[in-house]
């Protein structure tokens, strides 16, 4: 019996030994896995824009079918109320194109005599050398208020940028709602190959909020904007190279079913 019990003791100590051990590991575990979280949150947002074969006609419309179809086109983040729109930017040799189709915004906020933020808008902020810091000297911000008193509504504020906005119809639904579309000159951009960007678009009726890349609560520090990555790639070719390999694999791929039922016959 006294055999017994000095083993069983033995084992205890041992037991709690190992306890303590494995209870002394957690917290390194538990901070690797933070630490991971945290990476994560910190990964910026990245477009690849295409380079534009299509003509722009900076009018605040989608002026034909194909105008905006060589384009990079993403659903932008609610950060405030209910709706939907989408952000679609392309480039060529002297501009970055910018269109906002706001699918949802279908009614134009009222003018305040007021003033004040009363407008339907869309704005685009700019850290032209993406260096994650705002300099007022370099970085900028650019957008279109909607003015009720016009049917649409053009500004050039800057020789390098021209903004443009109506209420009309797309391909993506044929009730008339918010569309902006914005042209920049790549020399406001000191010709980068990469910038940083927010992007933000309001109807007032609704006060609904919608940002691209998703909305963070210092949303307007360069660290947290999104980067437009200028590339060679024209989208319609892309698509045209894609569907060729598909077909290829595809005519591949039933030959050598054919040929397994010609050897199995």
């Amino acid at each position: 019996m006294d055999e017994i019990l000095r083993n069983a003791s033995a084992f205890f100590i041992w037991f709690k030994q190992c306890l303590k051990r494995s209870i002394s590991f957690i917290p390194p575990l538990w901070l690797l896995l933070l630490s991971v979280s945290m990476v994560n949150a910190a990964t910026r947002a990245s477009l690849q824009v295409p380079t534009s074969v299509n003509a722009v006609s900076v009018d605040g419309k989608w002026t034909s079918l194909k105008e905006w179809e060589d384009a990079r086109e993403v659903a932008m983040f609610v950060a405030q109320g209910e709706g939907s729109a989408y952000m679609s930017v392309k480039h060529d040799s002297s501009n970055i194109y910018f269109l906002f189709d706001f699918v949802t915004d279908i009614s134009p906020a009222p003018e305040q005599p007021t003033g004040g933020d009363a407008y339907d808008s869309a704005h685009v902020s700019i850290d032209a050398d993406d260096n994650l810091i705002w300099d007022e000297n370099i970085d900028f911000d650019v957008g279109v208020k909607w003015l009720s008193q016009f049917a649409n509504y053009t500004v050039s504020a800057f020789s390098w940028f021209r903004g443009a906005m109506s209420y009309t119809s797309t391909n993506r639904s044929e009730k008339a709602h918010a569309v902006y579309e914005f042209m920049i000159q790549k020399s406001a951009l000191h010709n980068s190959t990469m910038v940083g960007i927010r992007a933000s678009i309001w109807d007032r009726t609704t006060s609904t909020n919608l940002h691209w890349p998703n909305w963070h609560k210092d949303g307007w520090n360069p660290q947290y904007y999104g980067d437009l990555v200028f590339s060679s790639i024209v989208i319609p070719e892309f698509n045209i190279n894609a569907a060729t390999v598909l077909v290829s694999v595809s005519l591949f791929a039933a030959q050598q079913v054919l040929k397994r039922k010609k050897q199995c016959s």
